[in-house]
Protein backbone atom coordinates (compact mmCIF):
# COMPACT_ATOMS: atom_id res chain seq x y z
CA UNK A 1 0.00 0.00 0.00
CA UNK A 2 1.39 3.36 -0.98
CA UNK A 3 1.41 5.57 2.10
CA UNK A 4 0.14 8.48 -0.02
CA UNK A 5 -2.91 6.48 -1.08
CA UNK A 6 -3.68 5.39 2.48
CA UNK A 7 -3.29 9.01 3.61
CA UNK A 8 -5.66 10.27 0.89
CA UNK A 9 -8.32 7.66 1.75
CA UNK A 10 -8.02 8.37 5.49
CA UNK A 11 -8.20 12.12 4.86
CA UNK A 12 -11.38 11.77 2.80
CA UNK A 13 -12.93 9.45 5.40
CA UNK A 14 -12.10 11.78 8.30
CA UNK A 15 -13.44 14.79 6.36
CA UNK A 16 -16.69 12.87 5.71
CA UNK A 17 -16.17 13.06 1.94
CA UNK A 18 -17.50 10.29 -0.33
CA UNK A 19 -15.12 7.63 -1.61
CA UNK A 20 -15.98 5.17 -4.40
CA UNK A 21 -14.41 1.73 -4.86
CA UNK A 22 -15.02 -0.26 -8.05
CA UNK A 23 -14.24 -3.89 -8.97
CA UNK A 24 -11.33 -5.26 -6.91
CA UNK A 25 -10.46 -1.88 -5.34
CA UNK A 26 -12.75 -2.39 -2.31
CA UNK A 27 -9.87 -4.48 -0.94
CA UNK A 28 -7.93 -1.20 -0.72
CA UNK A 29 -10.79 0.28 1.28
CA UNK A 30 -10.68 -2.73 3.59
CA UNK A 31 -6.93 -2.44 4.08
CA UNK A 32 -7.12 1.25 4.98
CA UNK A 33 -10.52 1.50 6.69
CA UNK A 34 -11.46 -2.06 7.66
CA UNK A 35 -10.87 -1.41 11.36
CA UNK A 36 -13.63 1.21 11.14
CA UNK A 37 -16.16 -1.57 10.41
CA UNK A 38 -17.07 -0.32 6.93
CA UNK A 39 -19.25 -2.31 4.56
CA UNK A 40 -18.07 -3.00 1.02
CA UNK A 41 -19.07 -5.17 -1.88
CA UNK A 42 -16.53 -7.08 -3.91
CA UNK A 43 -18.59 -10.02 -5.09
CA UNK A 44 -18.84 -13.52 -3.74
CA UNK A 45 -15.35 -14.98 -4.11
CA UNK A 46 -14.96 -16.72 -0.75
CA UNK A 47 -11.22 -16.15 -0.49
CA UNK A 48 -11.43 -12.42 -1.18
CA UNK A 49 -14.48 -12.03 1.08
CA UNK A 50 -12.55 -13.81 3.84
CA UNK A 51 -9.59 -11.45 3.31
CA UNK A 52 -11.83 -8.37 3.52
CA UNK A 53 -13.52 -9.60 6.66
CA UNK A 54 -10.17 -10.48 8.26
CA UNK A 55 -9.28 -6.80 7.83
CA UNK A 56 -12.39 -5.80 9.83
CA UNK A 57 -14.65 -4.76 6.94
CA UNK A 58 -17.92 -6.49 6.04
CA UNK A 59 -18.63 -7.71 2.50
CA UNK A 60 -22.22 -7.25 1.35
CA UNK A 61 -23.32 -9.56 -1.45
CA UNK A 62 -25.02 -7.60 -4.24
CA UNK A 63 -25.82 -8.01 -7.89
CA UNK A 64 -23.47 -6.62 -10.52
CA UNK A 65 -25.97 -3.81 -11.18
CA UNK A 66 -25.82 -2.45 -7.62
CA UNK A 67 -23.59 -0.23 -5.55
CA UNK A 68 -23.82 -0.04 -1.76
CA UNK A 69 -23.22 2.77 0.70
CA UNK A 70 -21.57 1.85 3.99
CA UNK A 71 -23.34 2.83 7.18
CA UNK A 72 -19.89 3.85 8.52
CA UNK A 73 -18.76 6.81 6.43
CA UNK A 74 -19.52 7.77 2.88
CA UNK A 75 -18.00 4.66 1.32
CA UNK A 76 -19.63 3.49 -1.92
CA UNK A 77 -18.64 0.30 -3.72
CA UNK A 78 -19.69 -1.95 -6.57
CA UNK A 79 -18.30 -5.36 -7.54
CA UNK A 80 -18.15 -4.62 -11.29
CA UNK A 81 -16.02 -7.25 -13.06
CA UNK A 82 -15.68 -9.28 -9.86
CA UNK A 83 -19.23 -10.39 -10.82
CA UNK A 84 -20.00 -8.92 -14.22
CA UNK A 85 -20.26 -11.02 -17.29
CA UNK A 86 -20.23 -8.03 -19.67
CA UNK A 87 -19.66 -4.29 -19.86
CA UNK A 88 -23.43 -3.81 -20.20
CA UNK A 89 -23.99 -5.33 -16.74
CA UNK A 90 -20.94 -3.76 -15.11
CA UNK A 91 -21.90 -0.29 -16.39
CA UNK A 92 -25.17 -0.41 -14.44
CA UNK A 93 -23.35 -0.93 -11.14
CA UNK A 94 -20.79 1.75 -11.95
CA UNK A 95 -23.55 4.20 -12.90
CA UNK A 96 -25.27 3.41 -9.59
CA UNK A 97 -21.99 4.07 -7.74
CA UNK A 98 -21.49 7.42 -9.49
CA UNK A 99 -25.08 8.47 -8.70
CA UNK A 100 -24.64 7.58 -5.04
CA UNK A 101 -21.29 9.36 -4.75
CA UNK A 102 -22.82 12.51 -6.28
CA UNK A 103 -25.80 12.28 -3.88
CA UNK A 104 -23.37 12.13 -0.94
CA UNK A 105 -21.44 15.22 -2.10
Amino acid sequence: MLPELAHAINSFFQADKPIGFICVSPIIGAIVLGRKGIELTIGNNRRIVSDIEALGAKNVITSVEEAIVSTHGKIVSTAAYMLGPSIKDVAKGIDDLVRKVIELC
